[in-house]
């Protein structure tokens, strides 16, 4: 059994209002009754795009103070500006974020990097500015198809990686980082690595880690994601060195993104005395 396992939906540019109240309609009571596992080590989050997060926020708090519990699922943010405020047109500050109670932001996503261009630089100073204030960063990181056939995929998970070390290093909040080995290849093509490729690359991902003597005694988890599915995620799920998943298209679709859970939670529960 892991210490804890990690279950993300990120919805990407999907789901409106509407859509985001019907999606939890169905999710959230497959998810309570999930959560039934006895001391069960799993958290669920979900990521929608921002102008979901209020209905999400809204959804969770009716259906949990229904049940007269607190939520276990919490919703985060898919990006997110360094500064608190300024000229900076369309972006999204972490005040903001902290407003709509928001406690998780996914950075340097792929389609960020290789899409809108962002720089190991931006992203670096994106997850100090999260430390600082409160709201924990899931560093995303991984290749290309082209750098993984001219044999790269070390080379630019180490260059990644080691741009946020070097900067969070001596950051008192360190630990709450969370690492997430996204191949570019795999994610929304239906190529999922196979779970010996992500458990190479999230235990050389551990190694880096274990290299930086401010992280080396630090439990830092790394996830993998990239056409995740009910079909793969317990597999998935075994590796000694994936301790979550961050899942895609299949977090869309209430049944299937329960069914992952599900698997998480099996492979991670307790048994009953």
């Amino acid at each position: 059994m892991k210490d804890h396992i990690f279950v993300f939906g990120n919805w990407k540019m999907n789901m409106t209002e509407k859509e985001t109240a019907a999606f939890f309609e169905r999710f959230l009571p497959s998810c309570h009754a999930t959560k039934t596992y006895r001391d069960c080590r799993c958290s669920v989050v979900v990521f929608p795009p921002y102008t979901a997060i209020p209905e999400t926020r809204n959804c969770l708090e009716r259906y949990y103070q229904r049940q007269k519990t607190q939520s276990p699922v919490a919703y985060g943010a898919q990006d997110v500006h360094y500064a608190q405020q300024g000229a900076y047109t369309g972006e999204i500050s972490l005040p903001m974020l902290h407003e709509l109670g928001c406690t998780w932001v996914l950075l340097g996503h792929s389609e960020r990097r290789h899409i809108f261009n962002e720089t190991d630089e931006s992203i670096s100073r994106k997850v100090c500015a999260c430390l600082d204030s409160g709201i924990r960063p899931v560093l995303c990181f991984g290749e290309t198809l082209d750098e993984r056939e001219t044999k790269k995929t070390q080379e630019i998970v180490t260059r990644q990686i080691a741009s946020v070390l070097s900067t969070t290093e001596n950051h008192p909040e360190r630990n709450r980082l969370v690492l997430a080995y996204e191949p570019v290849w795999a994610i929304g093509t239906g190529r999922a690595a196979t779970p010996e490729d992500a458990q190479e690359i999230c235990r050389f991902a551990t190694g880096i880690l274990k290299q930086n003597v401010s992280f080396r005694t630090l439990t830092i988890p790394v996830l993998y994601g990239g056409s995740v599915s009910p079909a793969n995620a317990k597999e998935l799920l075994s590796q000694e060195h994936i301790s979550g998943l961050l899942v895609g298209g299949a977090s869309l679709k209430p049944d299937s993104f329960v069914e992952i859970v599900e698997r998480a939670m099996e492979g991670n529960a307790e048994s009953p005395q």
